[in-house]
Protein backbone atom coordinates (compact mmCIF):
# COMPACT_ATOMS: atom_id res chain seq x y z
CA UNK A 1 0.00 0.00 0.00
CA UNK A 2 2.80 2.43 0.86
CA UNK A 3 4.57 1.73 -2.45
CA UNK A 4 1.38 2.58 -4.35
CA UNK A 5 1.16 5.89 -2.49
CA UNK A 6 4.81 6.65 -3.30
CA UNK A 7 4.25 5.88 -6.99
CA UNK A 8 1.20 8.13 -7.03
CA UNK A 9 3.21 10.98 -5.48
CA UNK A 10 6.00 10.49 -8.02
CA UNK A 11 3.51 10.57 -10.89
CA UNK A 12 1.94 13.78 -9.54
CA UNK A 13 5.37 15.41 -9.26
CA UNK A 14 6.26 14.39 -12.81
CA UNK A 15 2.97 15.85 -14.06
CA UNK A 16 3.75 19.17 -12.33
CA UNK A 17 7.28 19.18 -13.78
CA UNK A 18 5.97 18.52 -17.30
CA UNK A 19 3.49 21.37 -17.00
CA UNK A 20 6.13 23.75 -15.65
CA UNK A 21 8.54 22.78 -18.43
CA UNK A 22 5.91 23.39 -21.12
CA UNK A 23 5.27 26.89 -19.72
CA UNK A 24 9.00 27.67 -19.83
CA UNK A 25 9.23 27.12 -23.59
CA UNK A 26 9.48 30.38 -25.56
CA UNK A 27 7.72 30.37 -28.93
CA UNK A 28 7.36 32.95 -31.67
CA UNK A 29 3.56 32.85 -31.48
CA UNK A 30 1.01 31.31 -29.14
CA UNK A 31 -2.54 30.07 -29.56
CA UNK A 32 -5.37 31.59 -27.55
CA UNK A 33 -5.43 28.43 -25.43
CA UNK A 34 -1.71 28.65 -24.63
CA UNK A 35 -1.95 32.33 -23.66
CA UNK A 36 -5.02 31.64 -21.52
CA UNK A 37 -3.22 28.87 -19.65
CA UNK A 38 -0.18 31.05 -19.00
CA UNK A 39 -2.34 33.97 -17.79
CA UNK A 40 -4.80 31.89 -15.76
CA UNK A 41 -7.70 33.03 -17.96
CA UNK A 42 -10.20 31.27 -20.17
CA UNK A 43 -9.55 31.02 -23.92
CA UNK A 44 -12.81 32.89 -24.58
CA UNK A 45 -11.50 35.90 -22.61
CA UNK A 46 -8.22 36.04 -24.54
CA UNK A 47 -10.12 35.65 -27.83
CA UNK A 48 -12.36 38.58 -26.89
CA UNK A 49 -9.33 40.71 -26.04
CA UNK A 50 -8.00 40.02 -29.54
CA UNK A 51 -11.38 40.70 -31.18
CA UNK A 52 -11.70 44.04 -29.35
CA UNK A 53 -8.08 45.09 -29.95
CA UNK A 54 -7.17 44.81 -26.25
CA UNK A 55 -4.48 42.25 -27.09
CA UNK A 56 -2.37 42.33 -30.24
CA UNK A 57 -2.68 39.19 -32.27
CA UNK A 58 -2.92 38.06 -35.86
CA UNK A 59 -5.60 35.93 -37.47
CA UNK A 60 -4.23 32.90 -39.28
CA UNK A 61 -6.08 30.41 -41.42
CA UNK A 62 -7.01 27.33 -39.49
CA UNK A 63 -10.02 26.11 -37.59
CA UNK A 64 -13.46 27.41 -38.37
CA UNK A 65 -14.60 29.86 -41.02
CA UNK A 66 -12.49 32.81 -39.95
CA UNK A 67 -9.31 31.15 -38.67
CA UNK A 68 -7.75 31.56 -35.26
CA UNK A 69 -5.59 34.04 -33.38
CA UNK A 70 -1.82 33.87 -32.85
CA UNK A 71 -0.35 36.08 -30.13
CA UNK A 72 3.35 37.03 -30.44
CA UNK A 73 5.74 36.32 -27.56
CA UNK A 74 6.27 40.05 -26.92
CA UNK A 75 2.51 40.53 -26.53
CA UNK A 76 2.32 37.61 -24.11
CA UNK A 77 5.02 39.26 -21.98
CA UNK A 78 3.14 42.58 -22.10
CA UNK A 79 -0.12 40.88 -21.09
CA UNK A 80 1.65 39.16 -18.19
CA UNK A 81 3.07 42.48 -16.99
CA UNK A 82 0.28 44.98 -17.78
CA UNK A 83 -2.85 43.04 -18.69
CA UNK A 84 -5.10 43.88 -21.65
CA UNK A 85 -5.02 47.32 -23.24
CA UNK A 86 -7.73 49.80 -22.21
CA UNK A 87 -10.84 50.06 -24.38
CA UNK A 88 -11.29 53.28 -26.32
CA UNK A 89 -14.24 55.29 -24.99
Amino acid sequence: MQIELMFQQIIERLDRLEKYQSLAVVKEGYTVEEVAERLGRRPWTVRQWCNKGLAKGKKVHGKGRTGEWRIPHEELLRLQADGPLKEAA
